[in-house]
């Protein structure tokens, strides 16, 4: 069985950025800094990078709160 979460873009924004109507270079921004990766250039990566670590304080904080978001 594989689990499906589902985010709204602005959500996932938000969460990285403070402000859900980041643009990408924003999000590349903060991706570099909260992992360190100064190199990071491709904006497809930090997306991608930046809805990992979203999901993961989303169910990071939901195991703490011991709340079931059906994650």
């Amino acid at each position: 069985q594989c689990q499906v979460s589902e985010y709204a873009a602005r959500e996932v924004k938000k969460g990285i950025s403070g402000f859900g109507g980041s643009d990408k270079s924003q999000i590349l921004f903060m991706v570099r800094h909260l992992l360190g990766l100064p190199d990071l250039q491709q904006y497809d990566a930090a997306d991608a990078l930046a809805l990992a670590i979203f999901h993961s304080q989303r169910v990071d904080i939901a195991r703490k709160m011991d709340f079931d978001f059906n994650l």
